[in-house]
Parts: C-alpha cells; sequence; structure tokens
C-alpha cells in the first residue's frame, strides 16, 4: 500500500471507551489542523465509524462546517458491517458521500 502524499490521521473506534461524541470531535480536530498547516489538505480515516453513536450526524456538522469554513480536509469513513452502518444514520449525507464497495 503506498503511502498517502498528503498528512494524514488515522483512528479506530474499535475501542469500546472511544465511542462517543467528544473521540470523534478530538479525531476531527487532529486532521483539521493538519488541514490547516498544510498547503495540501490533509486525509482524516475513521474505521469502524459504526460503533460510534450517533456519528452521522455528527460527521454531517463537522463537514459542512469545514466546507463552508473552505478547510480541505478529506474524509475516509470505513466500518466492516453495511449493515450496522446504515442503522447508524440518523442524517443521510445525501451529497457528502460515496460509497464504495469492496471487491468480491
Amino acid at each position: 500500500m503506498a503511502a498517502a502524499k498528503i498528512p494524514s490521521h488515522y483512528a479506530s473506534a474499535d475501542e469500546p471507551t472511544l465511542r462517543d461524541r467528544t473521540w470523534l470531535e478530538q479525531q476531527w480536530d487532529i486532521a483539521r489542523l493538519k488541514a490547516r498547516e498544510s498547503k495540501t489538505g490533509a486525509l482524516l480515516v475513521l474505521v469502524e465509524i459504526q460503533k460510534a453513536t450517533n456519528w452521522s450526524s455528527l460527521v454531517k456538522l463537522l463537514w459542512d462546517a469545514d466546507s463552508h469554513s473552505g478547510i480541505p480536509l478529506r474524509v475516509v469513513l470505513l466500518g466492516s458491517s453495511p449493515l450496522l452502518i446504515q442503522s447508524g444514520l440518523t442524517e443521510s449525507l445525501a451529497g457528502r458521500f460515496e460509497v464504495i464497495a469492496a471487491p468480491d
């Protein structure tokens, strides 16, 4: 796997104690800082996102705030369970995402 050519931050919601709003905001803020400091933006990768409580409404809020402010942050949300990801969606996130299915 090739390394990202932009600053990045990786975090996993796999740890049971790290599944709340504060944790998600902290991860986003780390990546947001990297995006502000870099001329090329930054990448935030969050794994097992379906385990974070109410993740979709917070992601929508943070994404919209960054888009409005012009913060060049790219976000990749990964989950191992499509059913659980779908059940965690409280927001449609329309126009804010692209679903990329794993190859067979």
